[in-house]
């Protein structure tokens, strides 16, 4: 009898299991499942303003026309303006989800609490304030969104552990302080914590009340898309933290790019740390990411130009299903040693064929070469070189992805991107 009830409660696991897998076919997520989407705007929260009124907080839900899987990613999007104007309507936010939402992921474009002039000119810690209100609201529209999918009903379709944060310019600075700035975080320095104490803590104070209260709910995003965005400080950035892709002009006069102050209305205020350096820190930790750099780019008037536009756009789509929809091979065992700082690929991108460069011999490893849709392409086992040449061959120009296994030893799977040009 025990047996019998081990045996049918494994089956239901697996039978639900099953039902949680994301759709990974090689199509969805990366090309065009529909030509028409569907939106349907939705209070998520309620907030205070800088004047102390109540006010709340909408999102335009947008999921693909005609569509019926109802195990998707999602993606909570933020609009630009310095915060200090901007909409979830603005054209730029649309386009995106509209995007998006046409390769097959619900996406939402969200309200946050802009600064009020009624203030005076913003200084320093004003627009600090401004924007940890921001992040507030961008947390609680994710926090909506996840708990909609796990309180039963599922009403938009979204898998919960797979929502990801993005936005443009002062969107992307909300997407990026709500991914990295977590209840776990160890590098706030006083004078953020003592901000974001006084507008409800790390998970901020954006809610819905009564009944439809999600609080206790995650804020967590599992990956982030910034265009031109910045954090206060790199090292916000911790082991573990979500994937990044970000698109930035190299002499964004109002993001800057490496170390800068962040500008509104022409004034110069809090200091940031743009793209370079968020893709340095990411880098140095292991967490997947890339960057789009636009040789003489400004602050965003490059962001429809060809080819700019049809490069960024399609790294961000390869991206997300690689690194964060469709991770199949991300290994997050706290049992296993993480070797990926120890191996390196150069040159990449290349047009012949990478040296895959391993620090040190840990034990005989084994490569399996995918191509962006997650087919394998070719396996090699038992390697112990520590400099191995992988050739290209004939595969033809494209992004490429080398996993390394380590079968004899507690070693974490190692992902590594390559591009063949």
């Amino acid at each position: 009898m025990k047996y019998f009830t081990f045996s049918v409660l494994f089956l239901l696991m697996s039978v639900f299991a099953l039902g949680q897998d994301i759709v990974c076919d090689g199509n969805r997520y990366l090309n065009e499942i529909t030509s028409t989407v569907n939106v349907e705007t939705v209070k998520f929260g309620e907030a205070y303003t800088w004047s102390g009124d109540l006010t709340e907080l909408y999102m335009d839900i947008y999921t693909p026309d005609g569509d019926t899987e109802t195990n998707r990613p999602a993606i909570v999007f933020a609009f630009g303006g310095s915060f200090v104007a901007g909409s979830r309507t603005d054209q730029s936010v649309v386009d995106f989800c509209e995007r998006y939402t046409r390769r097959g992921y619900v996406t939402a474009a969200i309200d946050y609490r802009l600064y009020d002039w009624a203030q005076g000119l913003p200084d320093s810690l004003k627009m600090m304030d401004e924007v940890v209100k921001a992040v507030a609201d961008f947390k609680g529209a994710t926090k909506f969104l996840r708990h909609s999918a796990e309180s039963g009903d599922n009403p938009y379709g979204i898998n919960p552990d797979k929502i990801f944060g993005g936005g443009i310019s002062a969107g992307a600075v909300a997407a990026l302080h709500a991914g990295y700035i977590q209840p776990s975080s160890t590098t706030l320095p006083v004078y953020i914590a003592d901000i974001m104490g006084n507008n409800g803590g790390i998970e901020g104070d954006t809610d819905l009340p009564g009944a439809d209260s999600y609080a206790g709910t995650s804020s967590e995003l599992g990956a982030i898309i910034s265009y031109a965005g910045a954090l206060h400080r790199a090292d916000f950035i911790e082991a573990g933290g979500p994937p990044v892709v970000s698109c930035h002009g190299d002499a964004d006069g109002t993001v800057p790019y490496g170390w800068g102050f962040a500008s509104v209305a022409g004034f110069p205020l809090a200091t940031l740390q743009g793209s370079s350096m968020i893709h340095d820190r990411a880098s140095s930790l292991g967490i997947a990411e890339d960057l789009y750099t636009v040789s003489g780019g400004g602050h965003l008037e490059w962001i429809y130009d060809e080819p700019h536009f049809s490069t960024y756009d399609n790294m961000f789509k390869d991206f997300l299903y690689n690194e964060a929809t469709c991770d199949a091979f991300t290994v997050s065992n706290n049992d296993l040693d993480d070797v990926t700082g120890s191996v390196s690929l150069y040159p990449n991108p290349s047009s012949t064929g990478v040296n895959i460069l391993v620090d040190e011999i840990f034990s005989a490893y084994d490569l399996i070469l995918t191509d962006n849709a997650g087919r394998t392409i070719q396996t090699i086992q038992g390697i112990t070189d520590k400099n191995y040449r992988l050739e290209r061959n004939d595969l033809p120009v494209g992004i490429y992805h080398v996993r390394m296994e380590f079968p004899n030893d507690n070693f974490a799977i190692v992902n590594k991107r390559v591009v063949f040009q």
